[in-house]
């Protein structure tokens, strides 16, 4: 599930960069990095990010 939208994931998740590394989906994502949102929507988590983050797919989490 999408900690932003809390949708069921239709794509592999993708790891926010935050220490829990929680799970975004595929349209949240490109949201948050379109609007350069730098927080995990689940924990707050401030990305530590100079330039601009880059999603990381994880195909061993759901």
């Amino acid at each position: 599930m999408c900690c932003r939208c809390t949708q069921v994931l239709k794509s592999a998740p993708i790891s926010v960069p935050c220490s829990s590394r929680h799970i975004l989906c595929q349209t949240c994502c490109v949201e948050m990095r379109a609007m350069k949102e730098y927080t995990c929507p689940q924990c707050d988590e401030e990305f530590d990010i100079e330039d601009d983050w880059v999603p990381v797919v994880d195909e061993t989490r759901k």
